[in-house]
């Protein structure tokens, strides 16, 4: 019986009902409804994972002796970084390879010759999908700018092009001739296969980031797409935009994962808080410390652990159709546990036709012993039942690691660098020289010993690192370093350090070409002024609408000397939403007035708020612990009394009065706040000219944020008339100045203390004169030694970007009269010019890679680094509108919900940027842009 579309529709909501209430029944319901898994599935291999299922599994089982080795066809350098969300992919006779350059390449299956290239003008940061019918065939991708492209496979012309309001950062699905795709717009879109129309837009809360999954339904068009949103929302929709069902998720927050479906099964992912990639750090099971337990010991502690703490939990096993959550820990602890999956939603579990998903999760576990007791698991997605495959000293390819899967009949291949294992389930045998020169390496590319290093990498080999598709940082050279492998009949594909490679079986004449280097230009289609003004409005509309309250931030919930771990504290609120003040509508400078009044009264004019006394933010218990008096779990702590927090606070204060002209608040508090001034006298160094703050109290060295207060305290006490306040703190700043200015100066000296890379001989040994790398090292704390001299502890950028921001630099504030001395500017210039030869993509913000950093193994502390160097390129180098425009920071991934005070920083910084006059058509200046331009209110003037 033939039925219709709508008749479709609402027989599927009509299971999805019934099968709620009577689970049971859900099996039977997607066997009826469900079309076979991976029907798409062919010797090409034409999207992210292979498939729009994203099960990662290659029809094509490559034919390898035991112990045998895969060879090089051929390699190409594309002359630019290649992101880690990028395979390659595979049509007929073409491969196609997308780059940060903003360059797709079309590749000759056979030779690696270029047949085509398109030019998208802005970074390409994830694998584009292919389409192929009779008639026509065309590949989609999105990029940076929030442009989205259908062009023709065969020879790249384009059919259509459309502008979406936001970032694309995933991978399009592609279902009943829609083609479905998210953006950081907090909008997932269905667009029109041949047209590039809007056929449909769904609105979620967050940013979406994450790649989509798509299930079938019977022989029609009919089909779910499942995706995640930022703040941790699994959703399910149909082929016409309804919610079909959508659920909360823990974790901390979901970026630039993947989902599979496969089974009636939909996996998703989202990201783990606390320190390390690989495990839980935290409260680890005791029965699992020691000795290696037995698999079944192992699953069940596990899964208490994520019973006893469910917001640390970050895998789901829901039902397709309903959304159901079919870990039932009530019912049975172990089906369909949450085991964690490591590396940052890099790896995503593997499924066979089957429905068998494989994927690595942690044994025992706890001290980071670089021992991980990583196992292989499987799960029988029809059951929830799991089974131990192999040990970590079984399948995986390093001691201490684990690779990026791809799955082709029982051989389970792994990625880690440059090297390629291959382990077969049924057998257990581990081949860890299928290629590459070996897991050892860990960090050092396998074209470093095939040809002279100056001709590696466009001439640029000292800059290796950032060509890993993933970080800044030469110690992550591991997982992210690698694309999974492509399987595509006898050949197999693979992208590593910006090379693409084609491998196969056997041996035969090998075509290299190291090519040239081809670094991006700054992304297309910059932000309007009027853009930016109205982006502004709005954030604080929302904000304001809301309700919330401020509340500091964490991203790290980890260990970090250089940072408190914490951000957006109440002075960081304060002088934000006042800086942003002359760019909002009349109405909404009044309502945000009267908020900022009554803030400054309850919080920062509140004594309680400035006393020794510790507080946190507890993961687990998701608020704001104060005091925080049982240390332990994932917290990220502060005291009330940091001295940089007090001085924030002073700051905000004075930007508060500044912005609205309520100095009266001022005055009438006036007694406090020299009170919280002489909370900060005793770390006054006379004989230095600098504030000496502990480190354990204070985090890291922030000079100019001292020197911002005092400039604050001068400007307050000149409005309340206290000669001697002022005059004392005018002192002071002159005797800071010179002292700042000689860190500075101290800093970026390249002289036998300036050599921080202290692995360099163990990594590195190409290398014999660091003197051409830009290493710009930064003071991040200050000490006097025995003698009472200043004493200055630093690191630099180099192969491993150091510091996360620019240290003593945070925040860059829009106001500071020593960013105009010549001498600072050339220094920041230095510092930036160091981290962008090692990190050029540093914009993406909180969507780069950045793992691990300075200990932190974590890729979610880049906002900082990424609102330091946007703001130090406004202020303090006075970087005109027209190049800051283009290079605006990404939004924030979630977390806090309605507002992202980085964003709404980094916009105002913008805007008071040099923006030159427009011109109308016979030469005069557009007076109203200009004055929108500049945030000045048209009728004054």
């Amino acid at each position: 019986m033939k039925i219709s579309k709508s008749n479709k529709k609402w027989l599927l909501h009509l299971v999805c009902l019934v099968s709620f209430f009577l689970p049971n029944i859900t099996v039977f319901a997607q066997e009826i409804t469900e079309k076979p898994e991976n029907d798409q599935i062919s010797t090409d291999w034409l999207t992210w994972n292979g498939n729009f299922q994203r099960t990662s599994y290659a029809a094509d089982t490559l034919q390898i002796p035991a112990g045998g080795r895969l060879y090089t066809k051929w390699k190409r350098f594309l002359g630019e970084r290649i992101e880690v969300e990028v395979e390659p992919l595979v049509a007929g006779d073409l491969v196609y390879v997308a780059v940060m350059n903003g360059k797709l390449y079309a590749l000759d299956r056979k030779t690696g010759v270029t047949r085509w290239v398109f030019e998208a003008l802005s970074p390409i940061t994830n694998t584009p999908s292919i389409i192929l019918e009779k008639d026509f065939s065309a590949v989609y991708f999105g990029t940076t700018s929030g442009d989205f492209f259908a062009v023709n496979a065969l020879n790249g012309s384009v059919i259509w092009q459309i502008k979406l309001n936001g970032a694309v950062l995933s991978s399009p699905s592609i279902a009943g001739g829609q083609v479905l795709v998210g953006s950081l717009d907090h909008s997932f879109y269905a667009l029109d296969m041949y047209t590039g129309e809007i056929v449909w837009q769904f609105s979620a809360d967050a940013p979406i980031s994450s790649t989509s999954a798509v299930m079938m339904h019977d022989d029609s068009d009919d089909f779910l797409v499942f995706l995640s949103s930022g703040n941790n929302i699994a959703y399910a929709l149909d082929a016409n935009g309804n919610l079909v069902w959508q659920q909360s998720m823990a974790g901390t927050f979901t970026k630039r994962n993947t989902i599979v479906v496969s089974h009636g099964v939909a996996i998703f992912t989202t990201r783990k808080a606390g320190g390390e990639y690989s495990e839980e750090l935290t409260n680890p099971p005791e029965e699992l410390q020691g000795q290696p337990a037995d698999p079944e010991t192992v699953l069940n502690a596990w899964a208490r652990y994520y019973q006893v703490h469910p917001r640390r939990r970050t895998l789901y096993f829901f039902d397709a159709l309903t959304g159901k959550d079919l870990w039932q820990p009530e019912i049975d602890l172990t089906r369909y546990a949450p085991l964690y999956i490591p590396y940052w939603g890099l790896i995503s579990p593997v499924v066979n036709p089957q429905g068998f998903a494989y994927f690595p999760a942690s044994g025992s576990g706890g001290d980071h012993a670089l021992d991980h007791d990583m196992r292989l698991w499987e799960i029988d997605l029809k059951t929830g039942a799991y089974a131990q495959v192999a040990s970590q000293d079984q399948f995986a390819p390093r001691f201490d690691e684990v690779g990026r899967p791809t799955l082709a009949g029982n051989s389970y291949y792994q990625t880690i660098s440059e090297d390629i294992s291959l382990f077969n389930l049924k057998t257990k045998q581990n081949n860890t020289s299928l290629f590459g020169n070996g897991f050892m390496n860990h960090r050092l590319p396998v074209e470093f010993a095939e040809v002279e290093t100056n001709r590696l990498f466009g001439g640029f080999a000292e800059y290796f690192t950032r060509f890993g598709g993933s970080t800044q940082t030469g110690f992550a050279g591991a997982v992210d370093a690698i694309s999974p492998l492509v399987i595509s009949g006898s050949d197999a594909f693979v992208i590593s350090w910006g090379h693409i490679s084609a491998l196969s079986t056997q041996p035969g004449a090998v075509n290299i070409d190291y090519g040239v280097a081809d670094f991006a230009e700054l992304p297309a289609n910059p932000i309007s002024p009027s853009a930016a003004r109205d982006e502004v409005e709005q954030t604080i509309q929302d904000f304001l609408q809301s309700g919330a309250q401020p509340s500091p931030q964490s991203r790290m919930w980890a260990w970090m000397k250089m940072d408190m771990g914490t951000f957006w504290h109440a002075g960081e609120w304060v002088s934000t939403l006042s800086r942003a003040l002359p760019y909002l509508t009349p109405a909404t400078q009044k309502q945000l007035n009267e908020f900022l009044k009554d803030y400054l009264v309850s919080d920062l004019l509140n004594p309680a708020y400035y006393e020794y006394r510790p507080a946190c933010l507890d993961f687990d218990q998701n608020t704001v612990l104060d005091p925080c008096e049982s240390l332990g779990g994932i917290q990220a702590t502060w005291y009330w009394s940091n001295p940089n927090l007090v001085s924030e606070r002073i700051i905000a204060l004075d930007d508060y009065a500044n912005a609205t002209g309520d100095w009266d608040l001022i005055k009438q508090n006036w007694a406090f706040i020299v009170q919280r001034l002489e909370q900060l006298e005793s770390y006054w160094n006379e004989v230095n000219g600098i504030y000496i703050f502990e480190t354990w109290h204070a985090g890291p060295f922030l000079p100019d944020l001292q020197i911002r207060m005092l400039t604050s305290v001068m400007r307050m006490s000149n409005q309340v008339g206290d000669e001697d306040t002022y005059i004392r703190f005018s002192q002071k700043l002159d005797q800071m100045k010179p002292t700042r200015m000689e860190l500075l100066a101290y800093s970026s000296q390249l002289d036998e203390r300036a050599n921080p890379i202290d692995l360099t001989a163990d990594y590195y040994p190409y290398l014999s004169d660091l003197s051409s790398f830009a290493l710009t090292p930064q003071v991040y704390e200050v000490s006097l030694n025995d003698a009472s001299e200043l004493v200055g502890i630093y690191q630099s950028a180099g192969h491993d970007v150091y510091p996360i921001f620019l240290v003593g630099l945070h925040p860059v504030f829009p106001d500071s009269d020593i960013y105009q001395d010549a001498r600072f500017q050339n220094v920041v210039n230095q510092n930036i010019h160091a981290i962008e030869a090692f990190f050029p993509f540093w914009y993406l913000g909180d969507y780069a890679h950045a793992s691990p950093i300075n200990g932190n193994e974590d890729d979610s502390i880049n906002p900082t680094l990424a609102a330091d160097i946007f703001q130090a390129k406004a202020y303090i180098l006075q970087t005109p509108y027209d190049e800051l425009a283009r290079m605006v920071p990404l939004p924030y991934a979630g977390g806090n919900g309605k507002i992202d005070l980085y964003r709404l920083q980094n916009l105002v910084a913008l805007l008071k940027a040099n923006i030159p006059a427009e011109k109308n058509g016979d030469g005069k200046v557009d007076l109203e842009d200009f004055y929108i331009a500049r945030g000045m209110d048209r009728t004054r003037y």
